[in-house]
Order: structure tokens, then C-alpha cells, then sequence
């Protein structure tokens, strides 16, 4: 087959100068791309607990985004700042609430003993013992969320994040050993 002056080659031949040409277009676009203002990487910077120095969350300045590295034991923790408080916190896409543990609620301010505890919600042990409080602030980097419902949960390991901060922040994204806040 010929078009005008030229000779289109037909078979394997065909096949080879056809993706020859496929991977030339997407070279060619991929340093266009790269070429195109403002598409640089954007700087990153890295919040860390001093405590546990493998939890770490990355703000971006173009997206903002918060992105958290799945830790070893398969869950994601970030530190957040709860009424101005630093609160280290495992990231529970299945918590309704905020959940302190004591420790953590003594910490950022709130006042509570033994005896105002009663039934806060149902797990897999059975019932759960706690306090509801009202928390006024959650940021995280540059996301915020206000005036949400919580709980200081008794004998609890360790702080959770639950659906009503996520809900506020944004979308959450899980892939590839990373959760993405937006």
C-alpha cells in the first residue's frame, strides 16, 4: 500500500513502526509536561512525632494534601493539634468520633473522673466506658475542623480520629501503603 509518495509498512513491520511511533508521542508528551510552567514538584514539608519517628505527615503547597505512610502494623497515625494541643493519633476510617484516651484529654484540657463515665458505644470486647466531650478544634497541617462531638474513652492505648474530623477535612484517599487527605 502506498499513501502519496510515501510507502506504509504492512505486517510485523507495520506493527514495530507503529509502536515505535506510540512510544515517540508519549516521550514527546511526557517532556512537554515536564517542560510546562508550574508543573514542578511541589516542596514538601514533613511534620513528625519525635516519639516515633517513622509516623510522619507531608503537606504540600500546591494541594495541600496530607499524605501518611502506612506504618508496620498496617494502620496510619498523624499528629493533630486538638484545641492547640498536640494529640498523636491513629487514623479510624471506622470511627463515628474523635476518641482521646485519658492521658491525651488531661493533656489538652479537659476536666473528667471515673465516675462520669457510662456506656459511649459498642466494640468488639463489648461495651465501651467513656465521657462525651465537645471538641472545639482539629487541625491537621492546613486542614481544620470545628465544634465536633468526641469522646475520652477509659482505658484506651491510644487516640482515634474518627469520621467526623475526616468528614470536615476533606476526602481520604488509601493506595499504595499511603492515605491522602485533601
Amino acid at each position: 500500500m502506498t499513501c502519496a509518495r510515501y510507502r506504509v509498512p504492512t505486517g510485523f513491520a507495520g506493527v514495530v513502526v507503529s509502536a515505535r511511533a506510540i512510544f515517540l508521542v508519549i516521550g514527546a508528551g511526557t517532556l512537554v509536561g515536564l517542560a510546562w510552567p508550574g508543573s514542578e514538584t511541589a516542596p514538601s514539608a514533613t511534620l513528625s512525632n519525635g516519639d516515633d519517628p517513622a509516623a510522619y505527615a507531608r503537606a504540600t503547597d500546591k494541594a495541600l494534601d496530607t499524605v501518611l505512610k502506612r506504618q508496620p502494623n498496617g494502620h496510619f497515625y498523624v499528629d493533630a493539634l486538638v484545641n492547640g494541643r498536640v494529640v498523636h493519633f491513629l487514623v479510624d476510617t471506622g470511627a463515628s468520633t474523635v476518641a482521646l484516651t485519658e492521658e491525651d484529654a488531661t493533656r489538652v484540657g479537659f476536666k473528667f473522673s471515673d465516675d462520669e463515665y457510662e456506656v459511649v458505644g459498642r466494640g468488639a470486647a463489648g461495651e465501651l466506658l467513656g465521657k462525651q466531650i465537645s471538641i472545639r478544634h482539629v487541625a491537621i497541617g492546613q486542614k481544620e475542623a470545628w465544634d465536633m462531638r468526641g469522646v475520652i474513652l477509659d482505658n484506651s492505648e491510644v487516640s482515634l480520629l474518627g469520621q467526623n474530623v475526616l468528614g470536615q477535612i476533606g476526602s481520604v484517599q488509601i493506595a499504595n501503603d499511603r492515605m491522602i487527605l485533601r
